[in-house]
């Protein structure tokens, strides 16, 4: 079950960037 949660974390990582990305631009272009 570690390598699981490591996984889902790892996966998590990038996703939760790209979606801070995401928001931020919509804020550039909502600003």
């Amino acid at each position: 079950m570690e390598p699981d949660r490591k996984a889902v974390s790892s996966t998590e990582n990038p996703l939760r960037e790209l979606l801070k990305g995401t928001l931020r631009s919509w804020i550039v272009e909502s600003g």
